[in-house]
């Protein structure tokens, strides 16, 4: 794949199995337009992507006004009889020490959104059960 998604997501949609090619459209035409600025159009369909099997939903936050990136991933499960969520903030002015919240460079995400997003899927994995921490 290249390293720069195209903002229709047509040179991704190749790439993809037949069964996903619906869904990741679904998600390309409601998102993208959305997307503010242009590290945001770079990052979206990568995340798209990368969260695919999960059950996750990417959205533009609030921004300040300086900002260029304002995104928020939700991932979530169903537990017994309610939903779990687990949030992640995504953004170029977040405090790197704040929780749930990922900080990075809109030029990183510019000039390599696949690795950005990589970064923020781990983010967003780790600490989940069955992460390989085996509990007693």
């Amino acid at each position: 794949m290249s390293s720069s998604p195209s903002a229709g997501g047509a040179e991704l949609q190749s790439w993809l199995r037949q069964e996903h090619r619906e869904g990741i459209a679904a998600g390309l035409e409601w998102g993208l337009p959305r997307c503010r600025t242009e590290a945001e159009r770079r990052l979206y369909p990568c995340l798209l992507l990368l969260l695919a099997p999960w059950q996750a939903v990417i959205a533009v936050a609030r921004r300040g006004e300086d900002e260029e990136i304002a995104l928020q991933v939700t991932l979530s499960r169903r537990v017994g009889g309610s939903v779990e969520r687990r949030r992640l903030r995504i953004g170029d002015l977040v405090p790197p020490e704040a929780a749930d919240a990922v900080s990075l460079e809109a030029a990183t995400a510019r000039e390599a959104p696949w690795r950005t997003a990589a970064e923020v899927v781990c983010r967003l994995l780790e600490g989940l059960p069955g992460d390989g921490d085996a509990e007693d």
